[in-house]
């Protein structure tokens, strides 16, 4: 895998007595932390320091802890790291409530845990999405891991830092992906702001051109050293029973014995046939060197994509339970790149067959993974709706709760929404209900124009779901 570079920015909240925040780099390893502790008023100020400064103390010592875990591991994978981070944890005193976001960076691939609440967000091209987030205030730790792309762009941000700043804020100040302006742009809300618990690390992921090219062409000879070998061995093989240089020289030998003619003395007959062996070792050598050339095209033909192909599948896969639009945008691409070429290689040859495996593998996780596929596996009694009038006509909303019981939903009706300029019919769930998202258009469209959709409906919201039905 390439060596990557990572550029990033941090952003923390000036701390108070209650409430303290940082955000902490060494490395690859990178983390936001805040820790809050309610105020004591038992005793005077003077025989109490201020809680801003034990908080401090905290969590200088619980970066050190994870510093010193983190950096005498022998072997960081997602298993040893969490077990170092676990440690840390363990450390935090029981009276603080805290959020604690760590990213590690592994050549390409990213390691996130979270203990507490908090949230990792990727922006990947024009996409943006969260990777892996914590509600529950809890010593737990939850985790994930993936492959990035060159100009990803990932936010760690705490529970302070995402109440402070919306996520339509965020996303608008990423449309830089250069992690010093989207700072600059956002640090002013954090700083007017009193919520001190507030932390952020921007990182934006690049792939280093030259050793990226450095460490392709290394593997490519690799690869053709590896494949050649086998290309001889199979060739060798073939060649024996198709084209033995010496099962084919020792006939013909003997048919240009008859020919040879008698008057030559022995001397010029054992010259004449020397020539002729010879004139036949060159002869198959050929063939058999046109033949491996042969072979060496077609294996770069077979290289310059489907590695490519192979890797689009291995990132769907990592991607489809952290981000599943993310997943499906890397099995479509394989799976365009091998339909392209695989008419391009002989039918029953090794690429061929490499290709209909990859192929079969990536349909299958199209179809799996397929908004028709999902819904028609989600249960609609599990979905709470309320269903608001935003177009002021009588009824409207009672009728849609109607139909959406018919289908198996429970639906409630309100009064009206909060205005009545809406058109068509408006959709918002909740994040950990967004599977249901796809499901619940398809059936709305039945009987209204879907105008506008989302998944992100306020958590403290008492049903699942909204529908507002416009004019």
């Amino acid at each position: 895998m390439p060596e990557g570079s990572v550029v990033f920015s941090k952003i923390a909240a000036t701390s108070t007595d209650t409430a303290w925040s940082q955000a902490y780099s060494a490395g690859k390893l990178f983390t936001v932390l805040s820790l809050k502790k309610e105020a004591s008023e038992d005793s005077p100020e003077s025989e109490n320091p201020p809680v801003g400064g034990s908080l401090k103390a905290s969590g200088k010592n619980i970066l050190d802890a994870l510093e010193t875990e983190f950096f005498s591991l022998e072997e960081k994978n997602l298993e040893s790291v969490k077990a170092a981070i676990e440690t840390t944890v363990k450390g935090i005193p029981e009276d603080l409530e805290f959020s604690f976001i760590v990213t590690v960076l592994s050549n390409n691939i990213l390691y996130s845990y979270i203990s507490g609440v908090g949230r990792v967000f990727i922006k990947r091209g024009d996409k943006f999405g969260v990777i892996l987030e914590s509600t529950q205030d809890a010593r737990e730790i939850v985790l994930a891991s993936g492959f990035l792309q060159n100009d990803d762009l990932i936010i760690l941000a705490t529970e302070g830092f995402s109440t402070i700043i919306p996520k339509d804020q965020l996303i608008a100040s990423t449309e830089s992906i250069v992690p010093s302006e989207i700072a600059e742009n956002l640090a002013p809300t954090i700083h007017e702001s009193d919520e001190a618990g507030a932390a952020a690390i921007i990182l934006s992921y690049k792939e280093e051109a030259e050793a990226h090219v450095a460490v392709s062409e290394e593997d490519t000879e690799i690869n053709t050293i590896s494949r050649d070998e086998d290309i001889e061995k199979a060739s060798e093989e073939d060649e024996s029973k198709k084209m033995n240089p010496l099962g084919f020289i020792f006939p013909l030998f003997g048919v240009f014995k008859k020919i040879i003619p008698e008057r030559l003395n022995h001397s010029k007959k054992i010259y004449l046939t020397i020539a002729t062996l010879i004139l036949l070792v060159l002869v198959t050598s050929v063939i058999l060197g046109v033949k491996k050339q042969n072979d060496r095209k077609t294996e770069t033909a077979f290289n310059a994509f489907y590695p490519q192909a192979q890797k689009k599948f291995e990132e769907g896969e990592s991607l489809k339970d952290l981000n599943k639009n993310l997943a499906m945008d890397n099995f479509s691409q394989a799976q365009k790149l091998l339909e392209e070429n695989k008419n391009k290689f002989p039918q029953g040859s090794n690429q061929e067959k490499q290709i209909a495996t990859l192929l079969d593998k990536v349909n299958t996780e199209l179809k799996n993974n397929s908004p028709a596929n999902n819904a028609a596996n989600l249960d609609r009694s599990k979905l709470t709706i309320t269903v608001e009038n935003g177009s002021g006509a009588e009824g409207i909303a009672g009728k849609a709760s109607t139909f959406l019981e018919s289908l198996g939903y429970k639906a409630s009706t309100t009064a009206n929404a909060d205005n009545y300029n809406y058109t068509g019919a408006t959709i918002k769930v909740k994040s950990d209900k967004k599977d249901y998202l796809d499901l619940l258009k398809t059936d709305l469209s039945k009987n209204y124009t879907i105008t506008a959709s989302s998944s992100d409906l306020s958590a403290g919201s008492p049903t699942d779901a909204v529908v507002i039905i416009g004019k």
